[in-house]
């Protein structure tokens, strides 16, 4: 299922915890005190979060859990003064909402069907033996392949002898 506003989602709600709106009012805090750090999105959902009481659809736990995906290398440790990932990063639930919306979307979003089908051989199951459509592109450009590997090796080729001679 497509993340974001796309794909349609079950009209559930779930409560927020309480951790999860602490971090979000510390995230807004830190904002306030700062005057950086986070978008007008983050503020947004921050304030949604904050509250705690509301609840929020699974399409808000979608944009949630998609947030942490995204950002989840920009969660910088710096503490004091913070980072602007870091109140960026509270702002959406800090930790505990990353722990949180990744369970719910796993549970509701993250199923899959099972498929009865036999799943396709990969050509990655045996490394001696490639795959049909890998030998067919490598016959359809066997000319190139040979080209460049010939280029390849005679750059080795001149490099050993250069090499040799710098000795």
């Amino acid at each position: 299922m497509p993340l974001g506003s796309h794909g349609d989602y079950e009209k559930k709600t779930f409560s927020v915890p309480a951790e999860v709106a602490k971090a979000a009012r510390l995230g807004l805090k830190l904002r306030e005190e700062f005057g950086r750090g986070g978008t007008d999105v983050g503020i947004a959902r921050a304030r949604q979060l904050s509250k705690g009481s509301p609840k929020v659809s699974l399409r808000d736990i979608v944009y949630i859990h998609s947030y942490f995906q995204r950002h989840a290398v920009d969660k910088l440790w710096q503490k004091d003064p913070p980072s602007n990932g870091r109140i960026a990063w509270l702002l959406w639930g800090g930790d505990p909402g990353r722990v949180w919306a990744t369970r719910i979307y796993n549970e509701e979003v993250g199923r899959k069907p099972k498929s009865k089908k036999k799943p396709s051989r990969s050509r990655f199951d045996d490394p001696f033996e490639p795959s049909s459509s890998v030998i067919d592109v490598a016959r359809e450009h066997r000319s190139e392949i040979l080209e460049t590997a010939g280029v390849f090796a005679g750059g080795l080729l001149i490099g050993a002898v250069i090499g040799a001679a710098w000795k």
